[in-house]
């Protein structure tokens, strides 16, 4: 039975990361293991920067080759990133 004060353990951790302003961090950080995990050991290789922004993702990438084959599966990495996290964060993606 829960107390009208008492909290789950996520609701705790999302009002601190909403009070610290931590929120895009914490979600930058998970889209980047998830992009490494779904892509695996190549392209996470080949990945300077993963950024989370308004629902655009921002991968910078040091092969051409691998951001033209990205560029080609945009939406299924959208998909697939957002089915991994369980929720729709990313909207879009932007290969540089």
């Amino acid at each position: 039975m829960k107390r009208k004060n008492e909290q789950s353990l996520q609701e705790v951790m999302q009002d601190i990361l909403k009070k610290y302003q931590l929120n895009r961090k914490f979600q930058e950080a998970e889209i980047g293991q998830v992009w490494n995990d779904i892509l695996g050991p190549s392209v996470a290789k080949q990945t300077r920067k993963v950024n989370l922004f308004k629902g655009t993702l921002t991968v910078y990438l040091e092969s051409g080759l691998v951001k033209q084959e990205l560029n080609m599966l945009k939406s299924r990495l959208i998909a697939s990133l957002n089915e991994h996290i369980g929720r729709e964060l990313v909207k879009e993606i932007i290969l540089k």
